[in-house]
Parts: C-alpha cells; structure tokens; sequence
C-alpha cells in the first residue's frame, strides 16, 4: 500500500513537472510571437517606416475596425489610418499621446472616430495586449483603469497560455473578401450586446476628451467622423428600441457642446443604407466600397 502511494506521489509530481515545463515553454515561445503578430506590434512597425519616409502627415485617422477598414490610405494623399481593431479610445489616447510627444512625427489634423458603440465598450476589454501597453503604463495603472484584479493582470502578462490563452486564437481573416457577406442575425447580436447596458462607459467619455485636449494642447486641429453603418443593423437597432441616433449620438454632441467644443462633423451614418452589398458586416466595409468612402471623405475634408 505504501509502495503504491509512493508511486503515485512520484508521477504525481513528475506530471506536475512536465506540465510546469511544458506551459513555460508555451509562454515563452507565445511571447517571442506576440511580438511580431499582435495588431498593436505590427501597427507600430508600419508608423516606424512611415515616419521615416514622411516629416508630417495632413490627415490623421484615429479609432477602431470601422476605421481601420474604410479608410484606404492610397485614395487620401498624405493620410495616415492610425485605427486598431477592437481599440477603445484610452488605448488610442495612450498610443496617440505617446507618438505626439515623441515627435516622431507632424500630424496636421486628427480625425476622431465618433461612432457611438466606442462609448459602450467594456473596460474589461481594454489592455487585452498588455505586453504592448507596458510602454505608457504599470500593470497596476492598467487594472485600475480596466477594473481588473491584479494579480489577474500579473498573469495575463507574464503566463499569457494561462491568463490570455484565448489570443491564441485571433484570427485576422481577409476582411475584404468581395464574396464575404457575414451579416446575419448571429453577427448583428453580437453588435447588438454592445448597448445592453444602462449608461454609456464614462471611462471612454473621459477618454475621448482627452482625446480632444491632447490635440488642443498641440495645435493639432481635430475632425470629428461618425462612419457608415448598415442599414440592416440601422433597423435592428429600432426593433430592439435602442435609441442610438435619437438618444445615445445626440447626447455625445451635447457633453461636445457644454464643453464649448466646436469642431467639424462628418456625419456617414446613413452614407450606404442603399448599398447592402458594401458591408462584410454590420459596420464593416469591403474594399472597393472603401475606396469609394475614402474619395468621399477626402473630398469634404478638402471643403472644410
């Protein structure tokens, strides 16, 4: 009997070993890759080059996937698309501030996503890729701000197969497949989930006028954009009674005017409701289409 405990406490330990071994190598080997495939790292690689090869840039877009997608930097000459998937305006002021303090590069105007999901993002979700904010912030800086435990943050960063396996996953597809349609009722609740909550996220308020003075403080002229949605996701809005252009989108305008903000509103809203065809989702367009929205753009932007 003993024999047999002795045994078992022996592989016991022996697979504890192993496994201790195995998940070390895992974050080790996850790391070295985070480095070189997270959004964040490979975004700042592109703005490297492009400050090498450009002094300044005239038109400066800054926000998430709804950016990142419609903006064609090829058809805005002398435009930057700044813009990270899933990015909540502390990330972007965090990254924004960082590159005009560096000055690394002039960026002549900002164009400020104003779309109203950002304000309803989660602060759970903000930091996912921590290794990278460790740049402008502590870990303990983080938590406080995304409301997270810390020592949940101490193990998202340093045994990431633990505390961020899901990363693994990401899967970054080719978003401008012209035969991809994905707006089904499945995508449009998920988007949908986005407003299920009682009050916009005053972390992304606060964040967002930071934003604002950052630019004020630096002379840098700011351009405020709502981008194009579809109309199919304009209409399960309405079903669902979720008063995003009757409520939400006037109320962002309002705290911009009690705070004597006047700056310039591109309004695409309701840019391509009779154009389905021109989304690979609820808020995402294709490439063409986003060629077509990026001379639209330009254009009034040379108007302003």
């Amino acid at each position: 009997m003993k024999n047999e405990k002795k045994k078992f406490v022996k592989k016991g330990i022996l697979f504890s070993f192993i496994l201790i071994l195995l998940i070390s190598g895992l974050n080790i080997v996850y790391l070295n890759i985070a480095q070189t495939n997270w959004e964040y790292f490979q975004e700042e690689k592109r703005l490297d080059v492009f400050a090498q090869e450009n002094n300044e840039v005239e038109y400066f877009f800054v926000g998430d996937s709804h950016v990142k997608q419609a903006i064609i930097e090829n058809e805005i000459p002398n435009s930057y698309n700044f813009a990270v998937g899933g990015e909540t305006f502390v990330e972007s002021y965090y990254r924004l501030k960082d590159l005009i303090d560096s000055n690394q590069l002039n960026i002549k105007n900002i164009m400020l996503q104003t779309d109203v999901h950002v304000f309803f993002k989660k602060n759970e979700s903000l930091f996912e890729e921590n290794l990278y904010f460790e740049k402008f912030l502590t870990l303990k800086e983080m938590s406080v701000i995304n409301n997270k435990n810390l020592i949940s943050m101490y193990i998202y960063r340093y045994s990431p197969i633990i505390g961020l396996g899901n990363m693994i996953l990401r899967v970054y597809g080719n978003i401008f497949d012209e035969d991809t349609i994905i707006l089904d009722d499945v995508e449009l609740d998920m988007k949908i989930t986005y407003f299920q909550t009682d009050h916009i996220n005053s972390n992304e308020i606060e964040y967002y006028f930071k934003i604002i003075s950052l630019a004020e403080t630096n002379n840098i002229p700011i351009i405020l954009i709502q981008y194009p949605v579809a109309k199919k996701y304009h209409e399960e809005l309405i079903k669902q009674n979720i008063p995003y252009r009757t409520e939400y989108f006037p109320y962002i305008l309002s705290l911009l005017d009690s705070k004597n903000k006047d700056l310039p509103l591109l309004d695409y809203y309701d840019y391509f409701f009779e154009n389905p065809n021109y989304f690979i989702d609820s808020g995402h367009l294709k490439l063409k289409p986003a060629k077509i929205f990026s001379e639209k753009v330009l254009d009034d932007l040379q108007e302003i």
